[in-house]
């Protein structure tokens, strides 16, 4: 989107319209969790044993953000932030105490959405807040990931939840580099869940590297306190690459720790 475009949306999108549209007679988003996953994130545990499960798939139209955005929550008119005096606006904002807020940046000023946030806060009955980013990674003018993270309480404990989904291909998932060469669909989808319950910490990772939902790898990171002083100095990383459930690979950050501390 270039910046005379970003201005044309300021003028005509982000008017707030009667009958729960905007000024482009779209229908408004009254939550955006809802909107996301109307039947919820399907979370994956290595402890449920349903790694194998198709995780969410999200819809490639959610990369419009600029469509999106001025239909939350009934309708919602963003302020304009012109940071350096160009007269186009580099940012558009909306906050709320009844929400939570939500923005679009162009922070290389090339006039293209580089930048998006949503932060929805929790309506009775909901846990933790509701984050949604969009990112374009390699600033080319095409958004490329969507992250969402939220908490949710599982089994009486609270996870925190982060998912990713990219528009992008892996070229080496060790190093976290990736092809942003934009074919238009969703192609990457990785869901990290973490017990906050847990002192020491516990990761678990599930990777899908062609976005048909069903994880490819999963990874399990685990922190070990080897002198019980209620510091972790160690990691473990244990990865299944073929998702039969048994871990082939063993990285072990220092190797103080034993490795009976697995079972």
């Amino acid at each position: 989107m270039k910046k005379k475009a970003m201005a044309a949306f300021l003028t005509l999108g982000l008017l707030t319209c009667a009958a729960g549209t905007n000024a482009w007679g779209q229908e408004s988003i009254p939550r955006m969790r809802d909107y996301v996953w109307p039947e919820g994130l399907k979370v994956l545990r290595l402890e449920d044993g349903n790694y194998n499960h198709q995780m969410t798939v999200l819809d490639y139209e959610l990369f419009n953000v600029t469509e999106i955005l001025p239909r939350l929550w009934g309708g919602i008119s963003l302020q304009s932030r012109d940071n350096d005096g160009d007269g186009y606006a580099e940012s558009l904002q909306y906050t709320s105490e009844d929400w939570g807020g939500c923005a679009i940046k162009d922070t290389n000023g090339d006039g293209y959405v580089d930048y998006a946030i949503v932060i929805e806060m929790p309506q009775p009955g909901e846990f933790g807040n509701f984050q949604m980013e969009w990112t374009d990674n390699d600033e080319n003018g095409t958004l490329d990931t969507i992250q969402i993270k939220y908490n949710a309480m599982i089994d009486g404990d609270e996870y925190a939840i982060t998912g990713l989904w990219g528009d992008c291909r892996v070229l080496n998932q060790e190093y976290s580099e990736f092809d942003y060469d934009n074919e238009g669909r969703i192609r990457y989808i990785q869901l990290v869940t973490v017990n906050t319950e847990n002192d020491l910490g516990e990761q678990q990772f599930f990777r899908d590297g062609d976005g048909d939902g069903y994880a490819d790898q999963m990874e399990v990171r685990r922190f070990y306190d080897t002198d019980d002083d209620g510091v972790s100095e160690s990691m473990g990383v244990f990865t299944d690459n073929d998702m039969d459930g048994v871990f082939e690979e063993e990285y072990r950050y220092d190797g103080t720790f034993d490795a009976d501390l697995w079972e």
